[in-house]
């Protein structure tokens, strides 16, 4: 009998072809869930807002409105129409036909994605300091790491781009992308932990055991994940490239689980209601 070992370049292309349908398979879902949102954040928030009923924020957010607090409430308000924008326009940057056909559209936005980013989590950390933390002081920690490595990863892909390496400029711009989706993050794993446990350990300000690990999980996993694809895709071991390819499509069919659930819990009442 004639065996191929592991890293038998003869299987090495159908291991890598699974790897990367594996990570379109995550993208895809993660396109059409963070749409969703984008969806949602425009009917709870935007619209409100355009119809005078701001009032109506406080039934989803711990911090909402605050009488006599302008400056956290601009604050706030600016942060929830920077995210709706952010959610749009990040997944674009990911899509190869658009970087590659779109040039001066992936740069322009891309740009300006780098600098809501940056915005955006320098708004959110200030707006911890000014209220009250959701969740106490372990859960305002585990946000501002979210923010930190937001900030990280944008000036290290500014910075890719600018000296023209382009692969590591992609890199670092999906690390991005996966950090600055935390708040989406946070929900999805919510859900996916809450339907088949009935949320147990989340606790009602994720001060539970499940809640802190959401908290940090929303920043650590994508990323770790995203890691672990790319030793993969540089990997000979074709095992390597297996397992992996089964891991992504795991932690996906769990995320769409999670997707549905916030969608069917938290995002779809608001958008019909």
């Amino acid at each position: 009998m004639t065996s191929l070992s592991a890293d038998s370049p003869m299987r090495a292309p159908g291991a890598s072809r699974l790897l990367s349908q594996a990570g379109a398979f995550w993208f895809v879902a993660a396109f059409a869930g963070q749409i969703l949102f984008a969806v949602y954040v425009f009917f709870n928030y935007g619209l409100s807002a355009l119809q005078g009923k701001t009032a109506s924020w406080n039934e989803t957010l711990f911090n909402g409105l605050i009488s006599g607090d302008r400056l956290g409430n601009a604050l706030l308000a600016a942060h929830l129409l920077l995210a709706f924008i952010i959610t749009l326009s990040g997944p674009l940057q990911l899509i190869p036909a658009i970087r590659n056909r779109a040039r001066a559209f992936h740069r322009w936005n891309g740009r300006a994605y780098i600098l809501i980013a940056l915005v955006i989590s320098a708004g959110a950390i200030l707006l911890q300091a000014l209220r009250p933390a959701f969740g106490g002081l372990t859960n305002q920690i585990l946000q501002a790491i979210n923010g930190v490595v937001i900030f990280a990863c944008a000036l290290l892909a500014w910075q890719a781009a600018r000296g023209r390496r382009f692969a590591a400029h992609r890199r670092w711009a999906t690390r991005l992308f996966l950090a600055a989706s935390g708040v989406w993050f946070l929900r999805v794993m919510m859900m996916a932990w809450a339907i088949p446990t009935g949320g147990a350990g989340l606790g009602e300000e994720l001060d539970g055991p499940a809640g802190r690990a959401a908290m940090l999980g929303q920043t650590l996993i994508p990323l770790g994940v995203y890691q672990l694809y790319l030793w993969a895709e540089e990997s000979r071991s074709v095992l390597a490239k297996y397992a992996t390819a089964a891991l992504v499509s795991l932690l996906t069919l769990a995320m769409l689980g999670g997707i549905l659930g916030a969608t069917l819990v938290m995002w779809l009442p608001r958008i019909l209601g």
